[in-house]
């Protein structure tokens, strides 16, 4: 990690401040929120907002200023001498500090696997706030390295480097959200996640499964979310903020409260959530020339038990495509000294129900809808984790954290054909409860053990029937998952050495892991399959090994050589389920697939005799070699290669491990500060993947994907243009099956294109904020790779934004 600028300088870039105001930023110059400010004798206390602002009123000339932010080096200064530097503040990071308790949970352990990935970065409160998004999928178009997959409105799959759904680890506050059934084609469950009470997201690239264990393949996304507010003085402090937003892609209607107190030793945190979504219409201008791709043309109704197809009266509008969301936060922090602290973390999420938008697209071979209904239930997510965080220098460890939690999630699939009177439903319950121990031992000032361990236990409980639509009356259904019940626990030890000498860190760790996997089949009356039981034992030994060196403070390199594993899970080993004209069913024979990654990158600051960098650099080639990889194959079930399914006949698929598959790519980053106010941002990734035995192309793999900006901060405004653009993804370029959809694509493939947007942001008090945006301003017509459903076109948003 480069270690660049020293604190307290006068910094050129940015915008101005004013009397009794004062900016604190990185090492890039990017504003830091959250950084506690006060007196030695605690008599004023302040903290940044996302802007890296704060206001000094309180504070005496002769005051002694303390800054703190968790990771970063302490700094002292007083206002006389931030007077002489023009009252900005640059704070370093603490690569060998012990964080303090006022940190998020497992913040030690988040950087610790930060500084194993050569390619991280993080989506500050400052950037969420900005980009201002509808959901927190929405949110990752942000990260320089990731694309997001759609099937419906209600959805977002984000893809890692050519990895996505179970082979990227998603975590929130420390516990991690991959569950027994998260499946390998494309997952929608980060939009269960509120991003407007996210204070930061840290995305890892490449496999951390030293730290985290399975399914951490093609990186880790690591959700935080605010915490509670302490107070510095006897009384009581207390913050808050309000968020109401419009958006016409899809007259997104969205309300947001949040509001926290505490004192010295007690703090709490509220918030809600609720969002609107109507159908999203999509761009009219088709620069592809596709003239009739993508076109919503017709939609469904059932009136009396009868259904019957109605012609789209402005095909630009995708029918069905809303839904509601609504999200609940509670949090309880108690720290009695400064040795101890405690923490209660309450999160719940649900929705209405969300219409399969690219299911009920789909036409019959007699040129009818093939689905009258095809949606998902609610989908409920309640998270409930107790952390318990304790000093204490010993010879064993520094700091300890103990985090217990449990999860409950539904998801359920409610399907019927059209003309049909009988729908199929399908219920889903996981419940994962789960006991994370880790401990931090600093050897001397430049060295460190990191160890600990993991307990995760997945139930999950799968049931079906089929239900008369006007008499209500039940009969028996295929479930998608093993009906008798099914369990996937898991128990890991981790080791990890940091050791810095001079310009050179090394670090390297191992983990050991254990996966039991059980599933049952009562009925088999459905599908007849040649066992009624699944079970699976897997053991695996995990390392990675990293060098960074720096020969100057303007340039780093570094090199990694990693390996990551993914148990299969019960949706991998036990789903049945139909897409398109394939039917899938399980495979009892199935092993883990093993990763072995290696990584090379650098990071060069130009003209740093000034007191802020011209141009930062940053660039990296990877490539994965995933051994024993999961992909779907043709099968043959009971010497039968199709089956009648659903009343369909279909082509028989499984989940099967291929020799091998290989994933490679390079990504880079541009930063030119071309004035005080003025800068230019791009970014880069280009991604390739095969399966080694047949060379066929490997599933998710997106094509050529970018963005660049141009940024505009001073004083109270600050202005955005950008534009995000993909390139062309050829049919021949596509997996075999249906997992990247080639249904949706033209004939042709997945077409290139850009979209251009501007943002806007306008402070109009200390206490409120006015952001406007208008995207796709070109009006194009277009699909992200992999996509049911197409993108939103001309839009416009406006929000108020309130902060108390």
């Amino acid at each position: 990690m480069l270690r660049l600028i020293n604190s307290g300088f006068l910094v050129l870039f940015g915008c101005c401040v004013f009397a009794q105001e004062i900016k604190v930023v990185n090492e890039y110059l990017e504003p830091l929120d959250g950084v506690e400010i006060y007196t030695s004798t605690k008599s004023a206390y302040t903290k940044t907002s996302y802007k890296g602002v704060a206001n000094l009123d309180g504070f005496k000339n002769t005051d002694t200023l303390l800054f703190f932010k968790p990771g970063y080096n302490f700094y002292t200064t007083s206002l006389d001498k931030l007077l002489i530097n023009g009252y900005w503040v640059t704070l370093t990071l603490a690569d060998y500090t012990l964080p303090s308790f006022e940190t998020s949970t497992l913040r030690e352990k988040k950087r610790l696997i930060s500084d194993q990935s050569l390619e991280k970065e993080s989506i500050t409160e400052e950037k969420l706030i900005e980009s201002n998004a509808q959901t927190t999928a929405d949110v990752l178009t942000n990260a320089s390295s990731i694309t997001i997959q759609k099937s419906q409105g209600g959805g977002g799959s984000p893809i890692i480097r050519g990895f996505e759904a179970n082979r990227v680890l998603l975590v929130i506050d420390g516990v991690r959200m991959n569950n027994a059934i998260y499946r390998s084609g494309h997952l929608q469950n980060s939009i269960t996640l509120d991003n407007n009470i996210l204070s930061q997201i840290d995305i890892e690239y490449g496999p951390g499964s030293v730290i985290y264990g399975s399914d951490a393949i093609g990186g880790v996304v690591h959700f935080q979310t605010k915490d509670p507010i302490f107070s510095h003085k006897d009384s009581i402090s207390y913050n808050g903020s309000f968020l109401s937003r419009f958006n016409s892609a899809n007259k997104e209607k969205t309300n947001h409260f949040d509001f926290s107190f505490g004192n010295d030793k007690w703090g709490s945190l509220s918030s809600f959530t609720i969002s609107h979504f109507d159908d999203i219409k999509m761009g009219r201008r088709r620069f592809h020339n596709y003239e009739n791709w993508g076109y919503s043309n017709f939609y469904t109704v059932t009136e009396n038990g009868v259904d019957s197809v109605v012609i789209n009266s402005d095909s630009l509008v995708q029918k069905g495509t809303g839904f509601d969301q609504y999200h609940l936060l509670q949090k309880l922090v108690f720290k009695p000294n400064d040795n101890l602290q405690f923490k209660l973390n309450v999160q719940y999420s649900t929705s209405s129900k969300i219409n399969r938008y690219d299911r009920l697209n789909n036409l019959t071979s007699l040129g009818t809808p093939e689905y009258s209904q095809w949606y998902y239930g609610p989908q409920n997510r309640l998270l409930s984790s107790f952390t318990v965080e304790f000093t204490n220098y010993n010879s064993l460890y520094d700091k300890g954290v103990i985090v217990l939690s449990h999860q409950k999630i539904d998801e359920d699939r409610i399907t019927r054909p059209f003309g049909e009177i009988q729908r199929s439903i399908r219920k889903e319950d996981v419940a994962i409860s789960a006991i994370n121990i880790d401990f931090v031992k600093a050897i001397d000032s430049t060295s460190k053990f990191y160890y600990g361990g993991e307990l995760v236990y997945n139930e999950v409980s799968s049931r079906a029937y089929k239900e008369n639509s006007i008499s209500l009356e039940r009969l028996p259904e295929s479930t998608r998952y093993p009906d008798g019940g099914s369990s996937l626990s898991s128990s890991a030890f981790y080791v990890n050495y940091k050791k810095r000498i001079n310009r050179l860190s090394i670090e390297g760790g191992f983990r050991f892991s254990h996966i039991l996997l059980n599933a049952n089949f009562n009925d088999t009356s459905f599908i007849n399959l040649p066992f009624e039981t699944i079970k699976n034992n897997n053991l695996s030994l995990n390392g990675s090994l990293k060098a960074a060196y720096s020969p100057t403070k303007q340039t780093s390199f570094n090199i990694c050589f990693s390996s990551g594993f993914r148990a299969p899970n019960i949706d991998d080993f036990g789903k049945v389920f139909k897409k398109d004209l394939y039917v899938v069913v399980p495979n009892a024979e199935l092993k883990s697939e093993q990763a072995y990654c290696s990584e090379v990158g650098f990071v060069q600051l130009i003209n740093t005799n000034k007191s802020t960098p011209l141009l930062v650099l940053k660039g990296a080639l990877y490539g994965t070699y995933l051994d024993n990889a999961i992909i779907r194959s043709d099968f043959s079930l009971n010497g039968m290669d199709s089956i009648l399914f659903d009343g369909v006949l279909c082509k028989v698929r499984t989940n099967t491990n291929a020799e091998s598959a290989f994933v490679y790519g390079a990504t880079g980053t541009i930063r030119l500060n071309m004035s005080k106010f003025l800068s230019f941002r791009s970014s880069l990734c280009y991604s390739v993947g095969s399966i080694s035995n047949s060379n066929e192309p490997f599933a998710h793999i997106p094509p050529l994907f970018g963005r660049t900006r141009v940024v505009y901060e001073k004083n109270k405004w600050d202005i955005e243009f950008f534009s995000e653009y993909n390139g062309w993804k050829r049919i021949n370029q596509y997996a075999s099956g249906s997992v990247d959809n080639p249904a949706e694509a033209t004939i042709d493939g997945n077409p290139s294109w850009y979209s251009l947007n501007i943002r806007l942001g306008f402070e109009v008090h200390s206490l409120a904020q006015l952001q406007f945006a208008a995207y796709n301003l070109m009006d194009a017509h277009y699909k992200t790779f992999a996509s049911g459903i197409s993108a939103p076109g001309r839009a416009f948003m406006i929000s108020i934004r309130s902060t108390f």
